[in-house]
């Protein structure tokens, strides 16, 4: 008997800094690891032409100049929340899952933007400066007490969630604005939900936590900073080019507001033309929210684990750019979806250019799965030969 032919490992290209457990991770669900970090947009789109994956933190772009139908990789995925340094809609077009680790850093970016909110209401920075300059100014350095003001919180994620539950803890009133979750939800989580509009006013502390996306760049502007109270301070540690920092220098100078804690700017790190590096009552940190030990070493497993599961089961957790199907209902869906492939090519080979609209009718066992995955796996054979770049689904 012939010997049976062994499936080719997938191989993995590791290219930013994280927890070595993460290569043990992936070499021990059956992967091949390359770690090679630091590399140069030419260099990076060739590696991608040799690998079916890619873990990257925030340093390296994946861009659509480094992806091109020529690139093997299957799959991004992002040791981290943010995917501002990913094109999704080049990575979607060639049929690339994007994947991040929305959890794994949460609570080290929430405790971060906590941590911003005592120092700038207590003034820690300039009493450090002060003392360090042999000066001993307690009547110059009072402060103002947390308890009992009331925190806006700008996005109900999971970051935006812990920090309204831990600012809940000391004694503050949390307000939330999340056009995309429900007044109900916001409220079942004992918090008052507020549009944009009506929450600027009322807020002492405005802390943001939304995605940086095409919806949200420049979303707090001169005209929302302009009804914030004269006496409210801004935190900012979710992406850069949510606030529009000349607007915020501007309304900092003028005394239209009375400080901002800013860890992550719109070109980082920031040059000495921002405005906010010359702004009155201005406290910074170098995009610091997942730097802790724990966050780094958490996202780098969950990305390693979620890229095993990628390859030996087709299931897509935490997919930023393709609906999430469960390893069961993949494997059930498996033998339905080469047969939808399979029918899907007879028609193309019949006409497909005659062909203007699919229907699917689901009966038996057949009709508990989703009819959506089936429907895909159609259209991937009849149309996988009509284009350059890849079509293809969850089901593999």
């Amino acid at each position: 008997m012939g010997k049976t032919k062994q499936r080719a490992k997938a191989k993995i290209l590791i290219a930013d800094k994280v927890s070595a457990e993460c290569a043990k991770i992936l070499e021990a669900g059956g992967l091949d690891v390359i770690v090679e970090t630091g590399l140069a947009p030419k260099e990076l789109a060739s590696r991608l032409k040799r690998v079916d994956g890619v873990i990257v933190r925030s340093a390296t772009k994946i861009r659509s100049q480094v992806l091109s139908d020529k690139s093997r990789i299957r799959v991004i995925g992002r040791a981290g929340i943010g995917v501002d340094n990913i094109d999704v809609d080049a990575a979607s077009e060639l049929g690339i899952a994007v994947l991040n680790t929305p959890d794994a850093n949460a609570n080290t970016t929430a405790e971060l933007a906590v941590a911003h909110l005592f120092s700038i209401s207590r003034g820690l920075p300039a009493a450090d400066a002060s003392v360090r300059a042999g000066k001993w100014e307690r009547s110059r350095l009072v402060g103002s007490e947390i308890s009992g003001k009331t925190l806006g919180v700008l996005g109900f994620g999971t970051i935006g969630k812990i920090v309204a539950q831990k600012c809940r803890a000391l004694g503050m009133q949390v307000m939330i604005c999340d056009p995309f979750v429900a007044d109900e939800v916001v409220s079942e989580a004992g918090f008052v939900p507020r549009d944009l509009a009506g929450m600027l006013p009322e807020c002492d502390y405005l802390s943001i936590h939304a995605p940086l996306t095409k919806d949200t760049i420049g979303l707090i502007g001169k005209r929302e900073l302009a009804r914030m109270k004269p006496s409210a301070y801004l935190i900012h540690c979710a992406r850069g080019g949510i606030v529009d920092e000349q607007a915020l220098a501007d309304a900092l100078n003028r005394e239209k507001l009375a400080g901002a804690a800013i860890d992550v700017f719109g070109s980082e790190p920031p040059t000495s033309a921002n405005p906010l590096l010359s702004a009155r009552n201005t406290f910074f940190t170098p995009h610091l929210g997942a730097s802790t030990h724990e966050a780094q070493t958490a996202t780098g497993l969950a990305i390693a684990r979620q890229l095993v599961t990628f390859f030996s089961t087709g299931e897509a957790i935490n997919a930023v750019n393709m609906p999430r199907f469960g390893k069961h209902e993949l494997s059930l869906a498996q033998p339905y979806c080469e047969l939808m492939g399979i029918l899907g090519k007879i028609m193309a080979a019949t006409g497909a250019s005659k062909i203007k609209q699919i229907s699917l009718q689901l009966e038996g066992e057949a009709a508990e799965l989703s009819e959506a995955l089936l429907l895909n796996a159609a259209l991937i054979g009849l149309l996988a030969d009509s284009f350059a770049t890849p079509v293809w689904s969850a089901c593999r």
